[in-house]
């Protein structure tokens, strides 16, 4: 099964997508920055570039897979998606 992590390097994604991986799932991580990339890809799992507020981004990566999400994530896609939402009517 494809799976879309985002906090991939967070405390609980660092331990999870190892555990993805050795189950046999292919694994791409969200990563803003350089530094999150470089750990992603050191965890094993493929980089996908962006951020929650890249709407258009995630439902890309969203299409070749499942989410998971820790809490805070989910939260800020809600917030994200509700703006882009409110945009998008005017």
């Amino acid at each position: 099964m494809s799976v879309f992590v985002t906090g991939g390097t967070g405390h609980s994604g660092s331990y999870i997508v190892p555990e993805l991986i050795a189950a046999g799932h292919e694994v791409t991580g969200l990563a803003r920055s350089d530094t999150a990339a470089a750990a992603v890809s050191a965890l094993g799992a493929k980089v996908r570039r962006g951020d929650l507020e890249d709407l258009e981004g995630l439902f890309v990566a969203l299409a070749c897979g499942m989410i998971l999400a820790d809490r805070s994530t989910v939260v800020a896609m809600a917030a994200a998606w509700r703006q882009g939402t409110r945009q998008a009517r005017r």
